[in-house]
C-alpha cells in the first residue's frame, strides 16, 4: 500500500544519514536546501513587453518563487531579480560604476539552472 515504503525509505535514509555523521538539524537544513533546488525549478520567465522595459525579462509567477526565496534566506523579489538580471561593477578611472544588464528568456533560465546546480553541487561535496 505504500506506507510500508514510505517508511522503510525515511529509515534507511535517516540510518545513512547518520552513518555519515549528519546530527538532526543538519539533515533538516539538507531537506531544505533540497526542496529549494526542487522550488526553483518551478520558476518561469517571459518577455519583458512594455516600452519601457528595454527588453529582458521577469518571472512569470511570483508565487512560484516565495517558497524558493524563503529555503535561501531572500526575499521573493531579490531572487526574482537574481534570475533575470546581471549586475557588473566596473573600475573606471576615478571611480567604480556599475551596470544592471536585463536577461533575456533563455539567459534567465541558464540563471535559474546554475543557480540549482551549484547548489546541488556544493550540497553533494558537503555530504562527501
Amino acid at each position: 500500500d505504500g506506507t510500508f515504503d514510505t517508511r522503510g525509505f525515511e529509515g534507511t535514509l535517516h540510518t545513512l544519514l547518520d552513518l555519515i555523521g549528519l546530527v538532526p538539524e543538519e539533515i533538516e537544513q539538507l531537506w531544505q536546501v533540497l526542496a529549494a533546488v526542487l522550488h526553483l525549478g518551478q520558476v518561469t520567465f517571459e518577455p519583458n513587453v512594455d516600452a519601457q522595459s528595454n527588453d529582458g525579462s521577469h518571472v512569470t509567477d511570483m508565487e512560484l518563487v516565495a517558497p524558493c526565496s524563503e529555503f535561501f534566506g531572500c526575499t521573493p523579489e531579490a531572487m526574482a531579480r537574481a534570475c533575470t538580471s546581471r549586475t557588473m561593477h566596473i573600475k573606471a578611472g576615478a571611480g567604480d560604476e556599475t551596470y544592471e544588464l536585463k536577461l533575456s528568456v533563455d539567459e534567465a533560465a541558464v540563471c535559474r539552472d546554475a543557480l540549482a546546480k551549484d547548489t546541488y553541487a556544493k550540497v553533494f561535496d558537503w555530504i562527501v
